[in-house]
């Protein structure tokens, strides 16, 4: 995750901050580490999320980014949240079964997005540069679930996280998202 950080700084990569109208928004610096300090990109995320699922070989969840442990812990429901928390990750079952694991945020001008589906070794980031994001995030991140079995590995059998951005001029709102 070599665009990951906690230490923000703008760069002529940087994208910028919109509000919902699409007006270009000030920089702000979250010094929170845990919730709004992460600065990354999809592509980071993506490499993370996939991570957490199983390998294309059978490798087991974590592969030496994470523990096998630490993922059976976040993606397992924590007491009392009647099924629905793990640590970190909101969780649900599919009308067919399978488990689905999700985790949002937003700040402002900034919306974030990532779903993993373990049983199908399926996971997808979307990020935002703009408030108006999350329609986008609510629109494709759920829609993960209707995905064939068939349809997302094939892309993804040689390790390879392909990203794909679109810019609305309208909204001036990029959303970039990876397969992971």
């Amino acid at each position: 995750m070599t665009g990951s950080s906690f230490r923000w700084r703008r760069t002529t990569a940087t994208a910028r901050p919109h509000d919902r109208r699409g007006a270009c928004g000030p920089d702000y610096a979250f010094a929170e580490q845990a919730a709004a300090g992460l600065v990354t990109t999809a592509p980071d995320l993506a490499r993370f999320v996939a991570a957490a699922l199983p390998g294309p070989q059978g490798e087991p969840p974590g592969r030496g980014v994470l523990s096998p442990a630490g993922v059976r812990l976040a993606l397992t429901a924590a007491p009392a949240t009647d099924g629905r928390w793990g640590l970190g990750y909101g969780l649900g079952l599919l009308p067919g079964g399978d488990v689905l694991a999700y985790h949002e945020g937003a700040n402002h001008g900034w919306r974030a997005g990532l779903a993993l589906l373990p049983d199908r070794r399926a996971g997808i980031v979307v990020l935002a540069n703009g408030d108006a994001g999350g329609d986008a995030i609510d629109a494709v991140v759920p829609a993960m679930g209707g995905v064939e079995r068939g349809d997302h590995r094939a892309p993804h059998s040689g390790g390879q996280v392909p990203v794909v951005a679109r810019t609305s001029a309208r909204s001036k709102l990029t959303v970039s998202s990876s397969w992971a």
